[in-house]
């Protein structure tokens, strides 16, 4: 089988400093340096890169900085949370925030 990279999408989701700093598998240091890699590979591959990324207060979310040279605004995705999701991070419960 061979698959064609002008057919393949690269997605690279919540590979942010705030967030890769309490993985539990991989320093972030070896997380940031392989997205790069896997980056670098896509580009010269000239397949599709996508980012989606998380809000953190209300900085503009930027990714690892192994990534940040493939950023546009066409390709990134960001979710900002809601005033119950903030509430709940910040307070540390793991409770449900409803009506």
């Amino acid at each position: 089988m061979h698959i064609d990279p002008a057919n393949v999408q690269l997605l690279f989701v919540d590979l942010q400093a705030f967030l890769t700093a309490h993985s539990a598998t991989e320093s972030p240091d070896m997380i940031s340096k392989v997205a790069g890699a896997l980056a670098r590979t896509a580009a010269v591959l000239a397949m599709l890169i996508t980012f989606s990324l998380v809000a953190e207060d209300d900085a503009s979310p930027q990714p690892v900085p192994e990534l940040q040279g493939f950023v546009m605004a066409a390709n990134v995705f960001v979710l900002r949370p809601t005033v119950g999701e903030r509430f709940v991070r910040s307070s540390g419960s793991r409770g449900a925030v409803g009506p």
